[in-house]
């Protein structure tokens, strides 16, 4: 695997080198340390080549060690929140064949019982894989797999438009179990020898005192966090040493790009990827046809085209080998899927995003299926009939609402008894800041609920 080889490189050619800085806490791990570290759990992992570990460090330097760890072990790795239910992690670990959880600590929690001990994800040469959870398009979140040459292939495209470079000190706060967030977090920046300075979560007060610091010179953030730091008063006029902003996760309103612009001379650059594919494009805010509105153009390496509803098919070395135990979305000729409609420039080069043919709603650069959590939540006693909706609080920012109805001669329940519920089967993002109770759902003749009424309301 060329990532793990060259994070071997980086301890041995420049060995003092800052890996990783954890601004919370203020611990660090040199290119050295990372790798002794790496050595050291590696041979301690209670499996042999092929098994799987399900990841639950956070954003840490452990998170770090644990992925190496793996690979190193040919272990394939399964990321995971450190805010998924229990309800959650017991799937997946069913789902996955997962051997061990590693959690805070680098504490390995072995699984005794694992539903399929001699599934492998291992390619022809027996490279392990990287497994990811997609919020799909219905019923349970699907796992993606992501086979090493995959891993190795979203690490040199990202590094090979120059985003980030040997010499950069990246602040990444996107979660490490989110495809954004790892390859732009830990895959680019370990390939081409870079500092991370990891934060937890979208803590502003610690994202501002970052980028005011010297050391900071690109920023992978989130339309949300984007828009919060154009209103954050104590900022100065110029951020540090930042030389480089880039937005994913969800589409950057021009009006807000602009805002960013003149309040601190950066123009913000756009990344679009899935974890079905990883980062496929980069929009350029050095260049000089710089286009606020467009997700920039493709990567080295990716096709792109559109089918004949004007929804974006992609085809990547980076993309997934499939998704576990589901059927191939892939078309014929390999090309995936997006679900999101686009539109490509005169020069067939630019793309630009123009809306979604799937039920996904962006919640904080983070997607949530709501029928997951209709699901979950028709579970609750007493609760007849709910939808989940994405309801707009600023430019940038959605929050989830869950209309329900009870039946008949049912108490309705409180928002309290609602979100402890829920609490106990999904992560904390998926359950919705608003509850609304009602005596019916609009639906169509055909029974279908009308959600942009819903919406709307």
């Amino acid at each position: 695997m060329i990532l793990l080889e060259e994070l071997y490189r980086h301890a041995k050619d420049r060995p003092d080198r800052l890996a990783i800085r954890e601004c919370g806490t203020g611990k660090t791990a040199t290119y050295r340390e990372l790798v002794q570290a790496v050595q050291g759990l590696s041979r301690k992992l209670p499996a042999s080549a092929g098994e799987t570990f399900l990841l639950r460090c956070g954003n840490s330097i452990e998170f770090y060690i644990a992925f190496f760890a793996c690979f190193s072990s040919k272990s394939n790795v399964f990321a995971m929140g450190c805010g998924a239910a229990e309800a959650e992690v017991s799937q997946a670990i069913k789902r996955s064949g997962t051997r061990g959880v590693i959690g805070c600590g680098l504490q390995v929690k072995e699984v005794v019982e694992f539903s399929d001990p001699s599934r492998s994800y291992a390619d022809d040469d027996g490279a392990p894989a990287l497994l990811l959870q997609s919020s799909g398009t219905t019923g349970l979140p699907k796992i993606v797999q992501r086979p090493a040459t995959t891993v190795d292939a979203a690490a040199s495209m990202i590094a090979e438009t120059r985003c980030i470079t040997e010499s950069d000190e990246i602040l990444s706060c996107v979660p490490l179990a989110h495809s954004y967030g790892i390859e732009h977090g830990l895959l680019a920046p370990i390939l081409v020898g870079a500092t991370v300075h990891i934060a937890h979560g979208f803590e502003m007060s610690t994202i501002a005192r970052e980028l005011t610091a010297r050391h900071i010179t690109v920023f992978p953030a989130v339309p949300t966090i984007v828009e919060m730091l154009t209103q954050f008063d104590d900022l100065p006029s110029r951020l540090g040493g930042l030389r480089l902003i880039y937005s994913a996760g969800g589409p950057l309103p021009v009006s807000l790009n602009k805002k960013f612009a003149r309040r601190f001379g950066l123009r913000v650059g756009q990344i679009y990827g899935a974890s079905e594919i990883g980062s496929v494009t980069f929009s350029d805010p050095d260049r000089e046809d710089f286009d606020p509105e467009s997700a920039g153009r493709a990567l080295g390496g990716v096709e792109m085209k559109l089918d004949a509803d004007g929804q974006l098919l992609v085809k990547a070395p980076s993309q997934m080998a499939g998704y576990v135990g589901e059927k191939s979305p892939f078309t014929s000729d390999g090309f995936f899927p997006t679900g999101d409609l686009a539109r490509v420039d005169a020069n067939n080069r630019n793309i630009t995003l123009t809306g979604r043919s799937k039920l996904l709603i962006d919640v904080g650069g983070r997607k949530v299926n709501p029928l997951e959590v209709e699901e979950t939540l028709r579970l609750y006693p007493g609760i007849a009939d709910c939808v989940v909706v994405g309801v707009h609080q600023s430019e940038t920012l959605r929050r989830l609402k869950a209309l329900y109805v009870v039946r008949e001669f049912q108490t309705a329940p409180t928002e309290e008894e609602l979100r402890q519920f829920l609490k106990e089967h999904l992560s904390g993002y998926k359950i919705p800041r608003i509850f609304e109770l009602r005596e019916s759902l609009p639906r169509t003749a055909a029974g279908k609920i009308q959600r942009h009424l819903l919406e709307q309301s």
